[in-house]
């Protein structure tokens, strides 16, 4: 759904600005109004509409104080009501997050202690996104190093002609925010699956590289034709393949619920918390905990339980569980 949302957004972007007049205010206006509502739907939809938005305002003052023609108000009122509603979402939704959470993706978070902390991490991270967002049919896995060069190509052509500066400075400041938010452990970068959002941006520039390499070609439409077709046909025929487990957990959840006796000890694991409590027949208890990432504790209510958290104790509680549930223990 976030690649979609930002894919879209992007979209409408490019029609914001009419060939030599400004920003359309009609079409402003129902962008913004319509950015409005996806933080409450999708949270990164904001790295996209926020530049939009507020470059849009920028770029229409900057006429105004160019060619004396005041904004139009439309311009102005929807860039009030999505900030004023940006900051709502911000103020409503900052404690869905959790210490747990923030430290699992702490990887993702630029470190600020030094400059060549700094510059590694954006060397890492930032070629995970690249690499992420543009895979390299027949290069291996991870391996896109040719597109990056197409990359920075299409961004400094979208910067470099006027009628599609707009668009480069809008990519540009998706970055900046992405940049901003991991410095400020707001959002991580280079976390792959959290960064899925992000890649319509990467592959709007790399078809804006092609677009660039290409121009000097005698026939470039048919050039950019037959490379669209190719890349097209690879992604139909050597999809990027997510690998999944091929478990079956029902049956052993099953197993174990049909033969543990009342008198026998149940140790579960993190996972197998959450398998026993779906497909299992004992009672269920949910609590809200800062030790989840989704903020949600589940246990069953089920003597002689143990059930493991995420930490380096599991051995150290494990030993203790089979000592006290033991023959020579209690019971």
């Amino acid at each position: 759904m976030e690649f979609l949302l930002t894919a879209l957004f992007l979209f409408a972007a490019v029609g914001l600005r009419r060939g030599g007049k400004g920003i359309d205010p009609g079409r402003f206006r129902r962008f913004a109004l319509l950015a409005s509502v996806g933080p409450f739907f999708s949270i990164p939809s904001v790295f996209v509409t926020f530049p939009i938005v507020n470059l849009g305002v920028a770029s229409a003052v900057r006429d105004w104080l160019k060619n004396r023609h005041r904004p139009d108000p439309a311009i102005c009122l929807g860039a009030a009501v999505y900030n004023v509603t940006v900051l709502c979402a911000y103020l409503l939704l900052r404690h869905r997050s959790n210490t747990y959470l923030r430290d699992y993706w702490s990887d993702g978070f630029m470190p600020l202690e030094s400059t060549a902390a700094m510059l590694s991490f954006l060397g890492n991270n930032g070629l995970l996104l690249l690499d992420a967002s543009l895979p390299a049919w027949g290069s291996g896995p991870g391996t896109v190093s040719w597109t990056i060069p197409f990359v920075g190509l299409g961004l400094g052509w979208l910067l470099a002609r006027k009628e599609t500066r707009f668009f480069g400075l809008v990519t540009v400041a998706f970055f900046i925010a992405r940049l901003v938010a991991s410095a400020l452990s707001i959002y991580p970068l280079g976390g792959s699956r959290v960064d899925i959002f992000a890649f319509p941006v990467t592959i709007c520039l790399f078809a804006a590289g092609i677009q660039a390499a290409t121009a000097a070609f005698p026939r470039p439409a048919a050039i950019r034709l037959a490379a669209a077709a190719v890349v097209v046909a690879l992604a139909l025929t050597r999809p990027v393949g997510a690998a999944y487990l091929n478990t079956d957990d029902d049956p052993l959840v099953a197993h174990v619920a049909s033969e543990a006796r009342p008198e026998d000890g149940l140790i579960l694991s993190q996972a197998g918390i959450y398998l026993t409590a779906f497909y299992g027949k004992w009672p269920v208890e949910t609590r809200a905990t800062d030790d989840a990432s989704h903020g949600t504790a589940v246990t069953l209510v089920r003597d002689r339980t143990r059930h493991l958290p995420m930490s380096s104790a599991q051995e150290r509680l494990v030993t203790r569980f089979l000592n006290e549930s033991g023959p020579t223990g209690p019971g």
